[in-house]
């Protein structure tokens, strides 16, 4: 569980690309009251991939 201190800082992690944690891709989905703490089984798992010297027209 992570709490951010501003939304701003929440935006930026949902929005910002993908993010890691011990070098494994960290899967976030926000909170709410009802929410069961379970691992849900995953059937596919969105995949980011960066091309740093790529021109942005691709």
């Amino acid at each position: 569980m992570v709490r951010f201190r501003t939304i701003k800082q929440m935006n930026d992690a949902f929005n910002g690309g993908p993010q890691f944690s011990d070098s494994k891709p960290l899967i976030m989905k926000p909170w709410h009251a009802d929410m069961e703490i379970l691992k849900d089984e995953l059937k596919t798992i969105p995949i980011w991939i960066r091309f740093p010297k790529q021109d942005i027209k691709y």
